[in-house]
C-alpha cells in the first residue's frame, strides 16, 4: 500500500506498474483473513493505507472495493478501542500508548474528510469524542523498544506529528462545520454559519503564524498544503451556498469575498507542475484531492458571471479589469489541470466540458458574442479534443489490467511475492506484527 501510495507522486513509476492491482491485492488479503485478525491495530493501519491508496490512484475506484469504506474504518476502529484514550486503559508501553493515539486521529481525519466528500452528516459528535494530543516527537526517537519516553519538543518545533496535532486541535469546529453543512434544515442559519467561520478562520490564522517560524519550509511544503486543504475546505464550505446568492441579497458580500480568496488560494497551489508533489497529489487524486478544487473553480466561475452582470445593470462594461484578468487566467490555468487529468488520471470529461462551457459563456458576454453558439463550439472542441486524448490512452501499452489473476508474481524493484503468498502471510499472523504510520507527514 505504501508503494501504491507513492506510485502516484511518481508518473513513471504509475506508467511501469499498476498500483490498482496491488490495491485489490490488499483487499483480497483482508477479506481472505479471520474478521478476528483483521480487527487490530496493523489491520485497521492498512484499512487506512487502503483508504488512502485508492485517493491518489483513481483506477482503484473502478474495483469492487465497496465493503471498505469510511464509515467501516471508523466502526472497526472503535471495536478495538482506539476511541479510548491509553490513560483508560490497562497500562502499556509508550510505543503502544502513541501508535493508538496517532492511529485514531488519523481514522477520524479520514472519516471526517470522507463525510464532507459525500454529504453525509458524520455519526459521531465533538462532545462525545475523547481526543488525545500525540506527543510531538520525531519517529526515529522511540520504538517498540522505548523505556523511557522521550522528552516531546515544542508545540513550535516541526516533527512527524506536528500536521496532525494541529488537525486535532481543530477537529472539533470542522466536524461542527461538516454536521451543519450537511444538515438539510440549515437554511437561513446565517449567523451560525459566522461563528463557525470566525472560529476556524482565528484558528487558521494563529496555526499559520506558529508555522511561519519554521526554518525548514520547503522540506514540509507538501504537508503543510495538505493540512492547508483539510482546513480551507470548510470554509469553503460554509461560505460557498451563501456567495452564490450575494449578488441578489447583498447581506451575503462577506461569504462572497471570503469564498474567493479561499478558492483563489486554493487553485493558486493547485496549478503547479508536476514536479510539485502537492499538484501531483491534486492532479491524479480523486475525492478529497479533487472535490475542493472543483468546487473552487465553480466560485471563480460565479464571481466573473456576477461582476459581468453587475457592471451590465450599471451600464459600465469595461473592456477588461486587472481582476477580472487575473481570475480568467486562474480558470485558463484550471481547464488545463482539468485536460492534464483526462490525459493521465480519471478522465473527468463532464468536468472538462463543463468548465470549457462556463469559460465560453464568460468570453462571450464580455465581447457581446452569442452565448448559445459560444458554449456550442466549445463543447464540440472539447468534445474533439477529449476522443483524440482518449484514443491515445486505448493503446495497448497503456491497458491497465481490469481484473486480478491471484497467480501473477508482483515485481518491484527487485522485489517479488506472489498474490498467494501475501495471502497466506496475511492469514498466518502478518497482521500482528507492528506497525509504524504517523498520519500526514
Amino acid at each position: 500500500m505504501v508503494a501504491a501510495i507513492g506510485a502516484g507522486f511518481s508518473p513513471k513509476l504509475a506508467k511501469d506498474y499498476t498500483p490498482s492491482t496491488w490495491i485489490y491485492a490488499a483487499e483480497v488479503g483482508l477479506r481472505s483473513i479471520d474478521s478476528e485478525k483483521r480487527a487490530s491495530v496493523t489491520g485497521v493501519q492498512i484499512l487506512c493505507l487502503v483508504l488512502l491508496a485508492r485517493q491518489i490512484n483513481p483506477d482503484a475506484t473502478e474495483k469492487n472495493l465497496s465493503w471498505i469504506t469510511a464509515e467501516g474504518l471508523l466502526r472497526a476502529a472503535m471495536h478495538i478501542g482506539l476511541h479510548i484514550t491509553p490513560s483508560r486503559l490497562p497500562p502499556m508501553s509508550f510505543y503502544e500508548e502513541q501508535i493508538r493515539i496517532r492511529l485514531w486521529a488519523t481514522v477520524i481525519e479520514i472519516y471526517l474528510q470522507h463525510c464532507l466528500e459525500v454529504g453525509g452528516s458524520p455519526s459521531i459528535l465533538a462532545h462525545e469524542l475523547d481526543l488525545e494530543l500525540p506527543c510531538n516527537i520525531a519517529d526515529e526517537h522511540f520504538d517498540e523498544h522505548t523505556t523511557a519516553p522521550p522528552t516531546p519538543e515544542p508545540m513550535d518545533q516541526f516533527t512527524h506529528t506536528s500536521i496532525q496535532i494541529t488537525l486535532i486541535q481543530c477537529f472539533a469546529v470542522r466536524l461542527e462545520i461538516a454536521a451543519f453543512v450537511n444538515n438539510p434544515r440549515r437554511e437561513g442559519l446565517y449567523k451560525e454559519t459566522l461563528q463557525l467561520a470566525s472560529r476556524l478562520s482565528s484558528f487558521c490564522k494563529s496555526n499559520h503564524q506558529r508555522f511561519q517560524r519554521d526554518t525548514r519550509p520547503q522540506a514540509h511544503r507538501f504537508s503543510m498544503r495538505l493540512m492547508d486543504l483539510f482546513m480551507h475546505r470548510f470554509l469553503l464550505a460554509l461560505h460557498a451556498p451563501f456567495a452564490f446568492r450575494a449578488v441578489a441579497d447583498p447581506t451575503l458580500c462577506f461569504s462572497r469575498k471570503v469564498s474567493l480568496q479561499v478558492a483563489l488560494t486554493l487553485l493558486d497551489r493547485s496549478l503547479c507542475t508536476d514536479d510539485d508533489e502537492y499538484a501531483r497529489a491534486l492532479l491524479v487524486g480523486v475525492g478529497f484531492f479533487a472535490g475542493p478544487t472543483i468546487q473552487a473553480a465553480s466560485i471563480v466561475c460565479a464571481e466573473l458571471i456576477s461582476q459581468m452582470e453587475e457592471e451590465i445593470s450599471m451600464f459600465t462594461l469595461s473592456p477588461g479589469s486587472a481582476g477580472r484578468q487575473v481570475l480568467c487566467k486562474v480558470l485558463d490555468d484550471y481547464i488545463n489541470l482539468l485536460r492534464r487529468r483526462v490525459m493521465q488520471a480519471e478522465p473527468d470529461i463532464q468536468l472538462f466540458l463543463l468548465f470549457s462551457g462556463l469559460i465560453a459563456q464568460i468570453e462571450a458576454s464580455h465581447s457581446g458574442r452569442s452565448v448559445d453558439k459560444a458554449i456550442e463550439l466549445a463543447m464540440q472542441e472539447g468534445l474533439m479534443d477529449c476522443q483524440k486524448i482518449l484514443e491515445d490512452r486505448a493503446q495497448p501499452d497503456l491497458m491497465i489490467e481490469p481484473s486480478l489473476d491471484l497467480t501473477d508474481q508482483f515485481t518491484l524493484d527487485g522485489i517479488s511475492w506472489s498474490a498467494n503468498e501475501l495471502q497466506d502471510w496475511l492469514s498466518c499472523g502478518g497482521l500482528e506484527a507492528p506497525l509504524l504510520m504517523p498520519a500526514f507527514q
